[in-house]
């Protein structure tokens, strides 16, 4: 048409338009929330049922994490929404549920040694801060590297991961440890808040 007609002669119809369809199915989409819906479900589960009202804690601390990761992939040009950038960040969200476990699991073992709650969460923080903050830069450094020598969709997902673990690091130990204290600071009964309990040593 361009060629053999005026420039006002211009034409296009609905027969010229060509669709093709979506690289891992026309569901993708509606698989990714039921996939990011049972994995929430199952989070939300597991801290509730092992920490109780602890979990609230972790459920701010991922919000938090989702929400800083929507700003960023909606400000920052050139990252879109696909299948291999969602599992970045669904990957580092795993990274960040395990690490709130730890921090967790740390505390609860010197708690059950007889210490104060306060002195629990500070000496746990330290015992597992620096094995954590080490995991977290290797892991965002190696996904920067790749995101950096990388083409395509594989390049915005390394680079999402990337951004991903940072956003995991911070929210595991910085907002998490300060959610902690403010929520810990509403109740009397700390140890039933968090659903730690110390260990009964019986004398012989």
């Amino acid at each position: 048409t361009a060629i053999h007609s005026p420039a006002d002669a211009l034409s296009f119809t609905v027969s010229d338009a060509y669709f093709h369809e979506a690289l891992y199915g026309a569901n993708t989409v509606a698989m990714l929330y039921v996939v990011f819906g049972v994995f929430f479900v199952a989070m939300a589960a597991f801290f509730f049922v092992r920490y109780r009202r602890l979990g609230f804690v972790h459920l701010y601390t991922f919000l938090l994490y989702t929400f800083c990761m929507i700003v960023c992939c909606w400000a920052i040009e050139f990252v879109y929404l696909s299948v291999e950038s969602f599992l970045a960040f669904l990957l580092a969200g795993v990274l960040l549920c395990a690490s709130n476990v730890v921090t967790f699991e740390a505390a609860r073992k010197e708690y059950a040694l007889g210490k104060t709650m306060a002195s629990s969460v500070k000496t746990g923080y330290k015992k597992c801060f620096r094995k954590l903050f080490d995991l977290h830069i290797v892991l965002s450094g190696a996904a920067f590297l790749v995101s950096a020598i990388a083409i395509g969709s594989l390049q915005i997902a390394a680079f999402v991961l990337g951004l991903a673990v940072l956003f995991s690091g911070v929210g595991t130990l910085l907002v998490n440890r300060f959610g902690w204290a403010v929520m810990m600071g509403t109740t009397k009964r700390q140890g039933a808040f968090c659903n730690f309990k110390r260990e009964e040593v019986e004398d012989d």
